[in-house]
């Protein structure tokens, strides 16, 4: 809908250019016609002083003498002088011929003119001293000339030299008529300017039709790059960012239809790209494209947000159940999709909520997501948006406050200790992020989801890492041998500009580059391996270690972990809290940590809380431990304190 009017803008807007360019042309033709008048006018004056030197150095000269005139001319030179004149004249090629001594007295001419003259022409007088001088008059214009005033004619005065020597001993005055050679010049001039005209013309209409192409290149290519900033290439559908953009204009239309919104999760989606390709994966996405849109309907908006889920906004008025609509979303792909003829049985969570007048678009997505949640553990896949007091994520007043929270000086970093697990002593600790929110310091889990959906996730992770390095050089020698790690989501990861601007962060600390872990949670590989690659691969080529968080819950395949360049598996608390219980989840641990191992990893594991769990991952051989049982989340300030404590103590006494 916005692309049309681009299209008519482009019209007026390139008869503009063309107007304007025609402009200049117009100022180089007229340059150039006066240019060639005055060249062509120059060479008929020079075509005229050769006639002139021709008549003198041919005719007139051999017939004086080498003795300077003075009062007359010789007898003996008169008649062949008064026959070349009649010959000239009766070509019409000379109006008037006289001859001047060295004075500029006129001692011979064709008729009675400038006998009278009293004194000598200047021009007379320049040509006397060798000059040759060539004007544009009319016959009969000079002083002392007889009859009436005639045509236009050139005027030239030549001296007249003589003999091997060049002598000069008269001047030479000849009048030719312009006639003919303006006629010469105005064919001539006629020619050019219709050739002239004809080029600039053609010239014009060469750029006009170049600029035209380039502009509609420019267009096209405009319209593309817009089109693939909203929409994902590959399937044609829109992205996370043109979804967002669509539905708000939605929203802000005015609209009394309250839409609804659901996101949808297709399960085992990576297993599906790993065992068939990912081509195949592609046929499998266009297809469940497909048949979202069918079910939606005409006017809705259909996304697909990442690699393996989708986003369907229905933005006609919803009085029926919201359940049973994403109930028919579901069942949509109930029928195998077929990839090449393997069919493939596809199973999707659909997260789903009515969307309210006035709510940004964000707060919708963040509700949406947190259904989404709910649904992958319910029965049916199915679930709605449920408004909790103690659920702050979507609380949609976070949002734009959040905004604000980073320039008003409200976050915090509290500080968790990791130890080594053989003799206790701390290698490092985890950044945690804080909100102090009207008295209130609210833990990362009541607003981190919620944000790592908007780009504020950016400016907050740089806000993190630039704290906790700063915060780290202030420390000095208190924790001079420790690393500090900060956790990073998806988003980060698939943000082009993210290392370069961690690496700058980093450099501009002074700490050195290995003192400083990423932790990324094994799902956030997922998002865009390809993004997360590149990112990792940048961070660890410049010393920075990589830790992979909540290693378990994801389903990471052997083959992709062994290609990231990643130094640390941090073992998810969920199996951590149950290795003594639970022979199943001991089992787990036992092999992530033969794993980490295997590849060379040192193996961290998180959540420890009791001395049993402490004494059984190190039994299984963890190299790292973290958990309430070592420290607790704490403060800056207090960290130097409780790192005295904790090395007097020489154990986990201090905590």
């Amino acid at each position: 809908m916005t692309a049309a009017p681009k299209r008519r803008r482009t019209v007026p807007l390139f008869a503009v250019y063309a107007g304007a360019s025609l402009v200049p042309m117009v100022a180089l033709g007229a340059v150039l016609a006066v240019t060639y008048r005055a060249d062509t006018n120059n060479s008929a004056m020079a075509e005229a002083r050769s006639q002139a030197s021709l008549l003198a150095d041919d005719v007139v000269g051999p017939q004086l003498g080498a003795t300077p005139l003075h009062g007359s001319i010789p007898a003996t030179a008169r008649p062949a002088i008064a026959a070349a004149f009649n010959r000239a004249s009766g070509e019409n090629r000379l109006l008037r011929l006289r001859i001047r001594d060295m004075a500029g007295v006129v001692v011979w001419a064709n008729d009675v003119s400038g006998q009278t003259d009293a004194a000598p022409d200047d021009e007379a007088a320049d040509a006397a001293q060798g000059e040759v001088v060539t004007a544009l008059t009319r016959l009969n214009a000079d002083p002392g000339d007889v009859g009436p005033v005639g045509p236009r004619v050139v005027e030239i005065y030549q001296p007249i030299t003589v003999g091997t020597a060049r002598t000069q001993v008269g001047v030479l005055e000849m009048y030719l008529p312009y006639a003919p050679i303006q006629h010469d010049v105005t064919a001539g001039l006629t020619r050019m300017y219709g050739l002239l005209g004809a080029g600039l013309a053609a010239l014009w209409l060469v750029l006009a039709a170049i600029s035209a192409s380039t502009t509609r290149r420019l267009r096209k290519r405009a319209e593309r790059l817009q089109y693939i900033a909203h929409h994902h290439v590959a399937s044609g559908l829109l992205n996370g960012e043109g979804f967002a953009d669509a539905l708000q204009r939605h929203l802000e239309a005015g609209t009394s239809s309250t839409p609804a919104l659901a996101l949808i999760d297709v399960s085992r989606f990576r297993e599906i790209n790993e065992a068939l390709g990912r081509s195949h994966g592609d046929q499998v996405l266009l297809e469940l494209g497909r048949r979202f849109a069918a079910v939606a309907g005409d006017g809705a908006l259909l996304a697909r947000l990442g690699g393996d889920e989708f986003a369907v906004a229905s933005l006609t008025e919803h009085d029926t159940d919201l359940h049973a609509w994403a109930l028919r979303l579901q069942a949509a792909v109930a029928e195998p999709v077929q990839a090449d003829g393997i069919p493939v049985l596809i199973e999707v969570a659909i997260g789903y909520y009515r969307c309210e007048a006035g709510q940004p678009v964000d707060e919708l997505l963040v509700r949406a997501d947190a259904a989404l949640g709910r649904a992958k553990s319910s029965v049916d896949k199915c679930a709605g948006y449920v408004d909790r007091p103690d659920h702050a994520a979507a609380n949609v007043a976070l949002l734009p406050r959040f905004r604000q929270a980073i320039s008003a000086g409200e976050l915090e970093l509290y500080y968790q200790p990791k130890t080594k697990l053989s003799d206790s002593s701390v290698v490092a600790m985890e950044a945690l992020v804080r909100w102090r929110l009207d008295g209130e310091l609210l833990p990362p889990g009541a607003f981190l989801p919620s944000i790592e959906q908007t780009a504020m996730i950016h400016p907050l992770t740089d806000w993190v890492a630039r704290t906790a390095l700063a915060q780290l050089a202030a420390w000095g020698e208190a924790t001079s041998e420790l690393d500090v790690a900060i956790n990073v989501s998806a988003r980060n990861l698939s943000d082009p500009g993210f290392a370069s601007r961690l690496l700058a962060i980093v450099a501009e600390s002074g700490v050195a580059a290995h003192r400083l872990i990423v932790e990324i949670t094994e799902t956030a590989l997922f998002v865009d391996p390809d993004a997360a690659r590149s990112c990792l691969g940048a961070l660890h080529e410049a010393g920075i270690a990589l830790s992979i968080d909540d290693f378990g819950q994801g389903q990471t395949s052997l083959a992709y972990l062994a290609a990231l360049p990643v130094d640390e598996l941090k073992i998810d608390r969920a199996f951590v809290s149950r290795v003594v219980a639970d022979r199943t989840h001991a089992a787990i641990v036992r092999s992530i940590i033969q794993l980490g191992h295997t590849l060379g990893l040192r193996v961290v594991a998180e959540g420890i809380e009791r001395d049993d769990e402490y004494a059984r991952v190190l039994a299984l051989g963890a190299d790292i431990g973290q958990g309430y049982l070592i420290a607790r989340p704490m403060p800056a300030h207090a960290l130097p304190e409780w790192l005295r404590a904790y090395r007097t103590a020489g154990s986990r006494a201090a905590s």
